[in-house]
């Protein structure tokens, strides 16, 4: 999958893939805190919102899928991630 984004989705953008580790459940809790907190916008009026809301609404459910919720949990923990700009690692 990952070949497949840098060949074809991605190409001609830096792209570094991430491994995720531990449990999904626990990686998503950061952004759902800060959604029930108010900090997350998610505008309404985009085609994929709605998708995207029954989507983590659904979280946990094993028999549902959760790519999307996933996907988001792991970009905003890189958001919120301290980087050192001098750290190409």
């Amino acid at each position: 999958a990952t070949s497949h984004y840098a060949r074809n989705v991605l190409q001609g953008f830096t792209f570094r893939p991430r491994k995720s580790t531990g449990d999904k459940f626990e990686r998503m809790k950061p952004l759902s805190a800060a959604v029930e907190n108010g900090n997350v916008l998610i505008p309404s009026g985009a085609p994929w919102a709605k998708a995207f809301i029954n989507e983590c609404a659904a979280v946990p459910n094993p028999k549902l899928h959760d790519d999307q919720p996933d996907a988001a949990a792991g970009a905003f923990s890189q958001l919120l991630r301290t980087v050192d700009p001098w750290d190409w690692t």
